[in-house]
């Protein structure tokens, strides 16, 4: 049922609670026409025997009035039947779309008891007094069935919507158990990338540092001495010359 029903239940039940009547809310259109009964000048010979609108305005002289209705008071009467039927077909539409089905079948079913209570007073079964005093028994039972009925749809409406919250809360929850584990996923899956690289550098620095272990040093070349030819040194030698006389002469050692 829609948040627009439970406003219209909670007015039902307060007017309920504090008025007799068949209509409950002030936007129901058979609200005013019903209303505006009391000062139909047609029905004005009605006025002082009959509550035409509001049964609280029964008065204690019309709940004792033992009189039955005269010849031209039962024409008042039938006028008056006919003028609250056109009211309740003015709002019959406006009722069907705001009120529950359970609570018009029930106000259905009051109308025709009161028809039918009004036509035994037309037809002198009853005096003014047992009608009112009728119509009050009618309206009380009216009054508590509707209440029980709008009070039912109430507790199965708030029902219906603490279920609605508790799954709501739920889906919520597990949106977020979904999330932190979606992150934890990620952040693991983050973590497990991180170390894998770490790993791979590790990785190559090892190699790096077995390749430059696996080399072997650059070892000098060496001749042998049985291949070094021996350095010739040249002989050496010393002249000398000087003069005997007029003769020049040189010694070579």
């Amino acid at each position: 049922m829609k948040s627009k029903n439970s406003s219209s239940l909670f007015k039902i039940l307060i007017a309920l609670a504090l008025s007799s009547q068949v209509y409950a809310s002030d936007d129901d259109p058979s609200t005013e026409c019903i209303k505006n009964l009391a000062s139909a000048p047609d029905l004005s010979i009605l006025k002082d025997k009959i509550a035409l609108s509001d049964i609280r305005e029964q008065t204690l002289e019309m709940l004792s009035n033992r009189k039955k209705p005269l010849l031209k008071e039962k024409k008042g009467i039938s006028l008056w039947i006919v003028e609250a039927e056109k009211c309740m077909q003015d709002g019959e539409q406006w009722r069907e779309l705001n009120y529950p089905a359970q609570l018009n079948a029930r106000i259905n079913t009051f109308v025709m008891d009161f028809k039918s209570l009004a036509a035994s007073l037309y037809g002198d079964e009853l005096s003014y007094g047992e009608f009112a005093r009728k119509r009050a028994a009618i309206t009380a039972v009216f009054q508590n069935d509707s209440t029980e009925i709008v009070q039912a749809l109430l507790s199965k409406q708030t029902e219906q919507a603490e279920l609605k919250n508790q799954k709501a809360q739920e889906a919520s929850h597990e949106q977020a158990r979904q999330n932190q584990q979606q992150a934890y996923q990620e952040k693991q899956l983050r973590l497990q990338e991180e170390f894998q690289a770490q790993q791979d550098l590790n990785s190559q620095r090892q190699n790096i540092i077995n390749y430059m272990s696996n080399q072997r040093p650059v070892t000098p070349v060496q001749i042998p001495l049985y291949q070094m030819r021996p350095i010739q040194i040249p002989n050496t030698s010393t002249t000398r010359c000087q003069y005997l006389g007029n003769q020049l002469v040189c010694n070579t050692n």
